[in-house]
Formats: structure tokens, sequence, C-alpha cells
């Protein structure tokens, strides 16, 4: 659904969480050009925290590939808690929001 949440801060595990994503672009020397803050998916469960608001993502993702896709979108494809396989769909219209730094050497 294009909805991307700050990363998790507090362990739920001993070890193996909060991986951070971040999107960037390349020049075609491939140094970074742009990038976006630190961002996570939208958790697959459903769960809600206390207060009723939905969990923001899981403790374990690992965004593992990009495709895009005909027309103007992009599919991340990513694990979850190191057991299920998911796609997050989001148009290049959000990416380019994303990517709201620019880098400068």
């Amino acid at each position: 659904n294009g909805t991307v949440f700050a990363p998790v801060r507090e362990s739920p595990f001993p070890f193996g969480w909060g991986y951070r994503h971040v999107l960037y672009t390349l020049t075609a020397d491939f140094r970074i050009e742009r990038h976006s803050a630190e961002f996570c998916l939208p958790a697959l469960s459903g769960d809600r925290e206390d207060d009723g608001t939905p969990v923001a993502c899981e403790a374990v993702q690992y965004v593992h590939g990009a495709l895009r896709l005909p027309g103007s979108a992009v599919a991340l494809l990513y694990g979850v808690n190191d057991c299920t396989s998911a796609r997050a769909t989001l148009s290049l219209r959000q990416i380019d929001e994303f990517l709201e730094f620019t880098h400068s050497p």
C-alpha cells in the first residue's frame, strides 16, 4: 500500500533485530546521488499496539530485491522474521518523495 514507518527502536530479541532500509540512487560512476531516511515496511500480521495503532513493522525485515513493474511502480521483495516472504509495491512518485536527501561529497 506504499506506507512506510520509522524503524523499531526497542529490542524484542537478544540479537538479530532492527534492520534498517534506505533507498538511494547512483550516478553513472556508482556514487550515491540521493538517499532516503531509514524506513521499515508495514507489518504483515495486522497486529496492533496496546493503544490500538497498527504495529509499524516486524523486528526482522530484510529487503533483498527490487523489481521495476510495468507502469510506474517498483516491488520491494523482502523477508519477515526469517521465515516469510513478502512484497511491497511503491509508486515511482513515492520513491521520488522518499529520496529527500542529496549527497554532495
